[in-house]
């Protein structure tokens, strides 16, 4: 790049809608900082505030070429899955910017234990860490991260936390090493943390059956502690068992109700005793975000509980979670649980609603009756997400989205787990659902596998004939696949206001839809 380089706002903007990720966006801004166009840089940075307000980096070895562009970024995402040299890391971020990390116990250096290593470590600014477990033989690296390294993460105010049925060790408090790691998370949260937002989503159980996470009264305490001493504004616990601590189960569910700051709160498959009777007996002052199962949306006879709490609520996005982890799955939790969802979900204002599983039901008088409720809701996006739909399922849906789509207030749509390569006619049968209405703005094609040509072209119809859509987003792997189809279609599309997007779900925080 010279000093003579001198681009136009319309060939920025153009250059810049063809890049996908924030890394390569970054790459091309250190590109233009020693070239002297401060006017070419000044709108590139303009730009990337509005479309990436945190770089994301897929591992911290792409930090360093880039490091005249992290002194003046706020906020930088980094993703560890190897022994990464964190104090190099340290050497480049800044006190006053903020990292997130996703990594996993594999992302620790070999001398991750030394004392200069802990020194760096109370150098980096994180701010959100999102970890995942998943070997027994790490048992020594989590009691490190638990023990040694959260106490120093002075800035950590967003964690998430997931453990896969292998980390026995981990979690379960049936042995000393279990119980002093669990105690020892736990107390570090009531007492030093400076965490507002907690998730912890415990994948335990083999294919045989489901094992839960289970809760000690002294766990317990510590929680109540921490969202009555902490401005929370997010909590999610799937997969927990609370049986054992029934007796103070009153105190926990107070401290949720009472929480002025709270904002999403997800309960999804955990074993709460009279939970509709005790959190679902009022409207929702402050909550936006709530997740269930199917099976929690029937703990009454009646299914008030819910309805109670849902309406006149500040609750606007619902997620319906099917009570699944690998093989095991409760059907008839999840045939109970649509009737009642579709019983009073026209009287809520729930305006964004995620369903999984749904089509892995065999029951079409309930999803029938699901789709006629939706239809007198106040429901505006809907997600769609299945383990995976297929054959029967995905003509079912298609019959669906052709007799109901047009009749909701639905303009905003996601659909996940197409499996096409084996389905193909089925799924060209969705897409062409799909259109049946125009009215849609926003479809969500992520999480699929496009290997299908015929099926592409079905779904790029839209992009065709529908003048009101205005996003259409894939994932980065089926972008690729499809990318000649998508581009092709642009060329020919009716709406003025249309774009493409390409898909990061790699975002540390609660999840909310962003249509």
């Amino acid at each position: 790049m010279t000093k003579r380089t001198r681009w136009s706002p319309e060939l920025i903007e153009c250059i810049s809608s063809f890049i996908c990720h924030s890394h390569s966006f970054f790459s091309l801004l250190e590109a233009f900082s020693g070239s002297g166009d401060d006017d070419t840089l000044g709108h590139l940075r303009r730009i990337g505030q509005t479309r990436w307000p945190v770089l994301r980096l897929t591992d911290d070895q792409q930090t360093w070429p880039l490091r005249s562009v992290l002194m003046h970024y706020p906020c930088v995402q980094v993703e560890l899955r190897k022994a990464s040299d964190w104090t190099a890391l340290a050497e480049v971020i800044t006190p006053t910017q903020r990292l997130h990390v996703i990594m996993d116990a594999y992302a620790l250096p070999a001398n991750f234990e030394s004392p200069m290593w802990k020194h760096w470590m109370t150098l980096l600014p994180i701010a959100a860490m999102r970890a995942k477990f998943g070997d027994g033989h790490c048992c020594t690296v989590n009691r490190y991260l638990v023990g040694d390294l959260l106490p120093h993460m002075v800035h950590l105010e967003h964690l998430e936390v997931k453990v896969d049925y292998n980390m026995v060790p981990l979690l379960k408090n049936d042995d000393a090493f279990g119980e002093k790691t669990v105690d020892a998370f736990f107390s570090w949260l009531a007492n030093s943390s400076q965490l507002t937002s907690l998730s912890v989503d415990v994948e335990l159980g083999g294919s045989g059956g489901m094992d839960l996470f289970r809760v000690t009264p002294a766990m317990l305490g510590h929680l109540i502690q921490w969202l009555q001493t902490r401005p929370v504004t997010s909590f999610t616990c799937a997969f927990w068992d609370f049986e054992l601590v029934g007796s103070h189960m009153p105190a926990f569910y107070d401290a949720l109700t009472a929480s002025t700051s709270l904002r999403h709160l997800n309960v999804s498959n955990c074993k709460l005793a009279d939970l509709a009777s005790h959190v679902f007996t009022r409207p929702f002052a402050t909550l936006e975000t709530l997740g269930l199962s199917y099976a929690q949306l029937v703990s009454n006879t009646d299914g008030s509980g819910i309805s109670t709490a849902l309406q006149g609520s500040s609750v606007r996005s619902l997620v319906v979670h099917d009570s699944q982890r690998n093989t095991w799955r409760d059907d008839e939790a999840l045939s109970l649980g649509l009737p009642h969802l579709a019983r009073w979900l026209p009287r809520t204002p729930i305006k964004h609603l995620e369903l999984q599983g749904m089509y892995e039901l065999d029951d079409e008088d309930a999803i029938e009756l699901f789709w006629v409720a939706l239809c007198d809701s106040s429901v505006t996006s809907m997600s769609i997400q299945e383990r995976k739909i297929e054959g029967e399922a995905a003509i079912g849906l298609a019959c669906d989205l052709d007799t109901f789509l047009a009749r909701t207030k639905l303009d905003r749509l996601a659909l996940s787990r197409f499996y096409v390569e084996k389905y193909a006619a089925a799924a060209q049968e969705v897409a062409k659902a799909l259109w049946s209405s125009s009215q849609l703005r926003r479809v969500d094609f992520s999480n699929n596998m496009f290997y299908d040509d015929k099926f592409i072209e079905a779904l790029l119809v839209g992009v065709e004939t529908c003048t009101l859509l205005e996003e259409i987003v894939f994932d980065g792997i089926d972008f690729n696949v499809a990318t000649y189809l998508v581009w092709k279609a642009l060329e020919r599309a009716k709406s003025p206001n249309l774009t493409l997007r390409v898909l990061n779900r790699d975002e540390i925080g609660p999840k909310e839809w962003t249509m």
